[in-house]
């Protein structure tokens, strides 16, 4: 292989000139049929028993050839990339591939890098840092979840239903005698009094017992989303399969020691308050660097962004919705078709905030490389242990699923922040003289969060 000269074409692309030897090509080209004869077929001929002599004067001599380049990119490439430099934001892209006999392989790879970035100022910039007080409702409600956890279920067979219990029951609801689309389920859960349903059913069902059949009467109301029940008088069949009753613990001392390390209730609601107030002088901090990275972005930042990188984050959070609705065992194929929606119009939908994130991520990349902000070793070392770790994998096995040069990006990114909250000022008066507009701001808040959820993801909290 030969290497020809690195050329600069654009603002973010360089071209390079690769030439393959016609024994290298054809070692390609042989190598490609090997992979794929035991699965060719030829008419007249038994699988895997053509030879590639048949198959290129039946089908042409460039049957392999898209397959043949591919491979001796894959093979040559990387180590050319490594020796050009760059530090490339894209696969590279061969382009004018001619091929002869004679000569062999001549192709062009276009490159794409990372953009040249300047940030004009990025210290003593000043925003507000509001830390909102925390309530004694903010506490009471961390108390009441708590205590909703340890609610406990008990089976009643002696008395007839009650609001507040759970019951398990078959329904089915008609019309003027005629069942009704979506009336109907089978060992369904309703809590009496949690209002699940239209009004006046749950309080209907009170005072029936375990293994009642029965009718109730419900009217709908006037506004009801269905126009052919809107104000309309039915009658539902009613079945109980059984009833639970909720058996919650009163809050009181020895609540506070059940669940926590503390004998009192006073010393357990002290700690959640002093937990949620050091939770909003965190959010306090990130709003802080916000709204520091949003001016950086919008009034500090110069450089050409490759299209590509734009395109690359809205498939990574594509990526994150797909697999966000895999745990609740939805495809985003079925999530497009109820959302009446399609791939590309929710690429669109992404493709401000992709932009944004994309210009946040280089923004603290730059400002780490202007401080010589570095990630050592054995730091990368150790988060890498710790995230194995977490994970419940081996250190050898990560990589597989998270790079290095990721976790070290994140760190990097990490420190950058840390770095901007230092040199950047408090200021409580002020009154910003531009205001981004609406879905710029939130496309901003929702980039600093990603970033700053990825870091906590792939690093534990200092």
């Amino acid at each position: 292989m030969n290497i020809g000269t690195l050329e600069k074409v654009g603002t973010n692309t360089s071209s390079l000139k690769l030439e393959f030897t016609p024994e290298e090509f054809n070692a390609s080209v042989e190598k490609v049929f090997n992979l794929q004869k035991s699965k060719i077929i030829l008419p007249g001929f038994r699988k895997g028993k053509v030879t590639r002599k048949m198959l290129e004067n039946y089908y042409g001599d460039n049957l392999f050839y898209d397959e043949a380049i591919s491979e001796l990119l894959k093979e040559h490439v990387p180590a050319v990339i490594i020796e050009t430099g760059l530090d490339l934001v894209d696969r590279p892209d061969a382009k004018e591939a001619k091929i002869t006999k004679e000569k062999g392989l001549d192709c062009t790879l276009e490159l794409t890098t990372k953009p040249e970035i300047t940030i004009t100022n990025y210290k003593g910039l000043k925003a507000a840092k509001i830390i909102e007080a925390v309530s004694d409702e903010a506490v009471d409600e961390v108390v009441l979840r708590e205590q909703q956890k340890r609610e406990a279920e008990t089976l009643i067979t002696d008395r007839p239903a009650e609001i507040g219990d759970v019951l398990i029951i078959d329904f089915k609801g008609f019309l003027d005698g005629v069942a009704f689309q979506g009336s109907e389920a089978k060992n369904h859960e309703l809590k009496l009094g949690s209002n699940q349903f239209v009004p006046g059913f749950e309080d209907a069902i009170v005072g029936h017992s375990v293994g009642e059949k029965f009718y109730i009467d419900v009217t709908f109301p006037e506004e009801y989303g269905m126009e052919t029940l809107a104000g309309k008088a039915t009658k539902f069949r009613i079945k109980i399969h059984s009833i639970k009753s909720i058996i919650t613990p009163d809050i009181d001392d020895e609540f506070a020691k059940d669940v926590s390390e503390f004998d009192t209730l006073e010393e357990y609601k002290a700690d959640i308050r002093k937990r949620l107030e050091e939770s909003a002088d965190k959010a306090a901090d990130i709003n802080f660097t916000g709204d520091i990275i949003e001016q950086i972005v919008e009034e500090n930042f110069e450089g050409e962004i490759p299209q590509c990188m734009f395109e690359q984050r809205i498939d990574s959070i594509i990526r994150d919705l797909s697999f966000r609705l895999a745990e609740q065992n939805i495809k985003i194929e079925d999530y497009l078709a109820y959302t009446n929606s399609d791939i590309e119009t929710l690429r669109g939908q992404y493709n401000e905030r992709a932009i944004v994130d994309v210009k946040v991520r280089l923004a603290l990349a730059k400002i780490a490389e202007l401080e010589n902000i570095i990630v050592p070793d054995e730091e990368l070392d150790a988060e890498y242990a710790k995230i194995a770790e977490r994970e419940e994998i081996t250190v050898e096995e990560l990589p597989k699923y998270l790079s290095k040069d990721l976790v070290k990006a994140d760190l990097i990114a990490k420190k950058a922040n840390e770095y901007l909250l230092s040199v950047s000022i408090v200021d409580n008066t002020i009154v910003k003289e531009k205001e981004l507009k609406e879905e710029d701001k939130e496309a901003l808040a929702e980039a600093v969060e990603d970033l700053f959820t990825e870091i906590a993801e792939n690093a534990e909290a200092e």
